[in-house]
């Protein structure tokens, strides 16, 4: 199974250049479609359904493991958040502050790249500029060489925002951010990257749960109905192995000249 990544970035029209969506025949698109979600695989699913209808499902199954990985997630924070507090106490910060001035002025060209990176939103650009003024202070050089990898970034995130306020209470900082969905996000991202066993139970509930396959023995195309020049409804008979049966409508819509999956299943 695929690893999923919180925040996916749809790409429309690379995923149209990617996707099966080009068959002349409607009624074969839909039906490769129920294979695929019978079989809850995502993969597969994504080839035949249009843009929209993807984010629809990334939308759901995304929530469903931000949802259900929160207690695991949560734990994992705390003890990054365990690291950030200790190198901050082992660390004179004021060192790195005397040499902030004159990494703003080193770095400027850096700088405004990262502000003016329109892709990047407030606080991942909050956290690539302190990730940038971290690696112009000596002393934290050795800092990074001794924390985790998301441990630093929420340090290099914290340590920016001080630097805007230039006072304040930096474990205050950290025990405000211990919630923030963005903490968590970086999080989800890290342990799944390192395929988490908790992560990946998590991921095969949430797919069971999404796509809630069942064992159809055979689908029957009823009619197809032309809504428009570009637009046709399917509508198709699922024969389950447990001789139960059930009506659906499908919509097939023609997008760049390619028949795509409107309808979730």
């Amino acid at each position: 199974m695929k690893k999923r990544i919180l925040g996916t970035v749809i790409v429309g029209v690379s995923m149209m250049m990617l996707s099966g969506c080009n068959s002349d025949n409607p009624e074969t698109i839909v039906e490769n479609y129920i294979k695929a979600w019978n079989s809850a695989s995502l993969e597969e699913v994504e080839q035949y359904v249009d843009a929209k209808t993807k984010e629809q499902i990334d939308d759901r199954l995304n929530g469903c493991i931000s949802n259900s990985s929160s207690s695991i997630v949560y734990d994992t924070l705390k003890k990054y958040k365990a690291e950030v507090k200790k190198a901050w106490k082992s660390h004179n910060p004021f060192y790195a502050f005397k040499s902030i001035p004159k990494a703003l002025k080193k770095q400027e060209a850096e700088i405004k790249k990262i502000v003016s990176d329109t892709s990047l939103e407030h606080n991942d650009k909050t956290l690539q500029l302190g990730l940038l003024l971290l690696s112009q202070a000596e002393v934290y050089k050795k800092v990074k060489s001794t924390m985790s990898p998301v441990a630093y970034k929420m340090f290099a995130f914290t340590f920016m925002n001080k630097v805007r306020a230039e006072s304040g209470d930096m474990m205050g900082t950290v025990d405000r951010y211990e919630k923030s969905d963005y903490f968590k996000s970086l999080i989800l991202k890290e342990m799944k990257s390192k395929g988490s066993e908790a992560i990946e139970e998590v991921e095969k509930k949430c797919y069971a749960y999404v796509f809630k396959p069942e064992s159809i023995k055979k689908i029957n195309i009823i009619e197809t109905k032309v809504l428009s020049a570009d637009r046709k409804d399917v509508k198709v008979e699922l024969l389950y192995n447990d001789s139960r049966s059930q009506k659906k409508h499908i919509d097939v819509e023609k997008i760049a000249d390619q028949w795509c999956v409107t309808t979730l299943l």
